[in-house]
């Protein structure tokens, strides 16, 4: 018999729960997320310890190169992280175009989103590699799964139509319904998603945690500089032009730089504890 301990809490969206075992066998730590298994800490009484964390699953971190499913998951992280660093730095151009009242502004955001839009589905993919690849009962019951697919929700079909809108020249009430609305809509999905992402990488405390948490940042920024359009659809105002070309071009940043973070992240080596590719399944319920 062994005694359990159970902490819950709210950061922010996710729901984070904290459960210690403490056995003859030694001792575990779980960290879920909305329920969906994060992090593993085991420490057994006769052996060294061992982490898990989905995040390091997800990304193959320090996999056998020979393992097929191992290359495949470390090729679209890769993915992952060029398609949103490259269509951040569209983002980043296109911004002080469109503030010189340039038409290249508008069609650099609209490649910008494609890219991005990409980028949701390969996330999607990495997701359901890494839950096939422990037989976690499917991969949407993942912490990645849920937010990729609210990731390419918000990128790959709400913010795409803002940006499409945009490009069609869109003003007045069409404006305001068709590309600040669902701007503001896309940066809510963008938060979300990446409060589920940094929740999950936050007990690893490393090069993944930060990348999480700078792509958050980004994903606030987008929302942000959305609401002046509601106020202003035209972008009549100064400020209002100021405000949402401003704010996106920061977000991009952000985004390019966690985008090279995820890139390089999958080459760094993980703790001497930390499980390899594949791992054991996160089958272990919140309590």
């Amino acid at each position: 018999m062994g005694r359990a301990s159970t902490a819950v809490g709210r950061r922010r969206a996710a729901p984070v729960t904290v459960r210690t075992v403490v056995g003859s066998d030694g001792t575990t730590r779980t960290h879920h997320v909305d329920g969906r298994l994060a992090h593993l800490e085991a420490t057994p009484t006769d052996s060294l310890p061992q982490v898990w964390n989905g995040r390091w699953h997800r990304k193959a971190r320090s996999a056998d190169r020979t393992n097929p499913v191992a290359r495949r998951q470390q090729a679209l992280a890769r993915w992952l992280g060029v398609l949103f660093a490259v269509g951040s730095v569209l983002f980043i151009v296109g911004g002080p175009l469109s503030l010189a009242g340039a038409s290249q502004g508008t069609t650099l955001d609209l490649l910008g989103s494609i890219l991005f839009s990409v980028g949701a589905v390969t996330a999607l993919l990495e997701a359901v590699g890494a839950g096939r690849a422990v037989g976690a009962g499917g991969w949407w019951r993942t912490v990645a799964g849920k937010a990729s697919l609210i990731q390419l929700v918000a990128a790959g079909v709400v913010f795409q139509t803002s940006t499409i809108a945009a490009q069609l020249g869109a003003t007045g009430a069409a404006a305001f319904w068709t590309v600040w609305c669902p701007s503001v809509l896309g940066g809510v999905g963008f938060v979300w998603s990446g409060l589920l992402y940094l929740a999950e990488a936050r007990p690893a405390h490393d090069l993944g945690t930060r990348v999480a948490a700078v792509n958050l940042v980004g994903s606030w920024l987008f929302l942000v500089s959305a609401l002046p359009g509601l106020v202003d659809p035209d972008l009549g105002e100064r400020w209002a032009d100021v405000a949402v070309n401003v704010g996106y071009t920061v977000g991009s940043v952000m985004f390019l730089v966690g985008g090279i973070g995820a890139v390089v992240e999958v080459s760094r080596p993980l703790p001497a504890a930390g499980s390899r590719f594949p791992a054991p399944p996160p089958d272990i319920p919140a309590r």
